[in-house]
């Protein structure tokens, strides 16, 4: 067993230790202190202790054969605070293993697989809408249409009020990833004016939700069927019949709202600018695309043979994962690694790391969709790819998520190549969300 004081630590600055180096860099000074300093390094947020592990056999430990010992850190409760949101996503215990199983149904294979077309419909309505010769962010433009997916599947886009609990969560999420930048050094109780507008949003928010499901409930009670998300959690019970409250049902919603739209588009943008740094691969990618369509529209059916259109959507998810780092709080006192945790520390691990890890990817700062041809996935030590995590608490919209993105990519590529604005510097902007800082500018082009 290791103490802390054994362990590889950077350089700290009086009084707030790493915390300045973390804030002004966090990808980069991650990788670099995985690749100087080792599997498990030490780092000082001014007096915190935090547990950086860079190793998939210990990330198998934190989110899989230990993971009753650790609770999502405070940053994460944070969010469920500030959002009002503590649902699967930010929630622990027994009250998040409670929502889990009420909710799991909800996301079953065949009731995901029925939600295709309502992807890709509101895809080729999006595109068709799209001129040859315009400049726009990608980001943006996908953003809207990932939210017009939430919104369809979760409220249905007859139910009144969508849109506003659309832009009320855009305005709350802006807003909460602005004080992320400043987290270890503003706490959330003090009335800062970032805080007071979190608070605003949010509560505005939290209004617009509980009209939503109010409605959703007066309907369903007047025997209109609904076969949206939000219908499913409105009826879904337990083994003894208890159904969510409303404060849980808000919880859950506002947590598919976080979940679904930014995460996707994320994804998405950082696959248009991959593709636009490699014509190559684009190229293959039409190619596959026209063999499997041939000029209609896509179908959950053509999901099988899109299969390099898939392995893009895996390797931009390697490169630039949404969920960029993950970090938990130790609840009960154990050992990860072989080094004692005492109750009370933040570990990390980090996607961006471990997907980048030299060892495990060769070239891994090399976008190559081809390196996931011939299972190999399945040659990879367990845990060394997780972008939606792993374990007990893996995304439960996985399934959902990669289908979206794959038919999304397949519809636009099927009519629009995307050209990079040369001009226009993109970068990863680390908070809540691995986002493209100043979005990806791009030339749309008539195929």
């Amino acid at each position: 067993m290791t103490t802390a004081s054994l362990l590889p630590s950077p350089k700290k600055r009086f009084l707030t230790g790493n915390l300045a180096d973390f804030n002004q860099d966090r990808l980069g000074f991650l990788t670099h202190c995985a690749r100087e300093y080792g599997d498990v390094v030490l780092l000082h947020f001014g007096p915190w202790k935090v547990y950086l592990f860079n190793h998939p056999k210990q990330v198998e430990e934190i989110l899989v054969s230990k993971s009753r010992n650790l609770i999502k850190s405070k940053a994460y409760r944070e969010v469920g605070k500030a959002l009002a949101a503590n649902g699967l996503l930010t929630s622990d215990g027994d009250f998040w293993r409670k929502q889990r199983k009420l909710v799991l149904p909800a996301f079953h294979s065949q009731r995901i697989n029925t939600l295709g077309q309502v992807m890709v419909d509101l895809a080729s309505e999006k595109v068709s809408t799209w001129e040859d010769g315009i400049i726009f962010d990608i980001h943006q433009e996908i953003m809207n249409l990932t939210s017009a997916i939430v919104v369809k599947t979760l409220f249905n886009t007859n139910f009144s009020g969508s849109e506003s609990v659309d832009f009320a969560l855009r305005v709350a999420m802006k807003l909460y990833s602005e004080r992320l930048d400043k987290a270890f050094l503003v706490p959330d109780w003090l009335p800062t004016p970032s805080n007071n507008r979190i608070k605003k949003a949010v509560k505005k928010l939290n209004d617009i939700i509980s009209s939503i499901i109010n409605q959703r409930k007066a309907e369903l009670d007047a025997g209109k069927v609904g076969n949206d998300f939000l219908s499913m959690l409105i009826q879904i019970q337990d083994e003894e019949g208890n159904r969510m409250n409303e404060k849980e049902l808000r919880y859950e919603v506002m947590t598919m709202f976080l979940a679904g739209y930014e995460t996707a588009a994320n994804s998405l943008a950082w696959t248009w600018y991959l593709l636009g740094e490699h014509p190559e691969i684009e190229a293959k990618l039409f190619e596959e695309v026209d063999r499997v369509l041939c000029g209609q529209t896509a179908t959950v059916a053509d999901l099988p043979q899109l299969q390099f259109t898939e392995m893009i959507i895996k390797e931009s998810l390697r490169l630039y994962p949404p969920a960029w780092l993950t970090s938990r709080e130790v609840l009960n006192e154990c050992e990860i690694g072989g080094h004692h945790l005492p109750v009370g520390t933040t570990v990390f691990t980090s996607q961006w790391v471990v997907h980048r890890d030299p060892r495990f990817f060769d070239q891994p700062e090399e976008f190559n969709p081809n390196r996931w041809a011939n299972n190999f996935a399945k040659t990879l030590p367990s845990i060394t790819y997780f972008p939606f995590g792993a374990g007990p608490r893996i995304c439960l919209g996985q399934s959902f998520a990669m289908m979206e993105t794959t038919l999304i990519l397949a519809t636009v590529a099927q009519k629009f190549k995307l050209k990079l604005i040369p001009e226009h510097k993109v970068e990863p902007w680390s908070s809540f969300l691995l986002r493209p800082k100043n979005g990806v500018k791009t030339l749309l082009n008539k195929r």
